[in-house]
């Protein structure tokens, strides 16, 4: 039985979400092959499948932008001795930021029990800030862990410290307070 349901890529662009259309042109190739075959449901199959595998593939991160904390604005509070100054947790094997208290690497089972330990107790409300180093905030393996759960614990105000490369690139090497 032959469709008259095309596909292309004006198509598949309204149906995916407008950030995502610069990869639309990809969908370009594909859709000359689905149009080729006149099966629906050959095509159907083929479309769902890439377009599942697509969105697999985009990180999911349980903090907002919002959340994440410029770190000339903590080193700002850092040097001034700032009376609001957030409870600076280091989780991870890198060096220790001025005033942070380390809790080590929370991807392993003695870190998270050490962060749960210095949670307890704390007031939920108190600013709490995160940070690793030994990479990008955005791929490291603690943040998320310990991000999720401070939130589980209850604290309402918690920051990741934007470390987009690393705590050499973007502390140390900008001259920031170290221990």
């Amino acid at each position: 039985m032959e469709s008259d349901l095309k596909i292309d890529k004006d198509s598949i662009g309204r149906l995916i979400d407008p950030r995502l259309r610069i990869f639309k042109n990809m969908f370009g190739t594909v859709c000359v092959l689905l149009n080729q075959n006149n099966s629906m449901k050959f095509r159907v199959t083929i479309f769902t499948l890439i377009s599942l595998s697509f969105f697999a593939q985009e990180p999911t991160n349980p903090w907002k932008k919002e959340q994440i904390l410029p770190t000339k604005d903590l080193a700002d509070k850092i040097k001034t001795n700032a009376k609001d100054l957030p409870l600076i947790l280091n989780i991870g094997p890198m060096q220790n930021i001025k005033t942070a208290q380390l809790v080590g690497a929370v991807n392993y089972e003695f870190g998270m029990m050490r962060l749960k330990d210095k949670l307890e107790g704390l007031d939920k409300n108190k600013d709490v800030v995160f940070y690793c180093g030994c990479c990008s905030y955005k791929t490291c393996p603690n943040i998320k862990p310990a991000f999720e759960a401070a939130t589980k614990a209850g604290f309402k105000k918690i920051m990741i410290l934007d470390l987009p490369v690393g705590i050499e690139e973007d502390w140390l090497k900008k001259g920031y307070p170290v221990e």
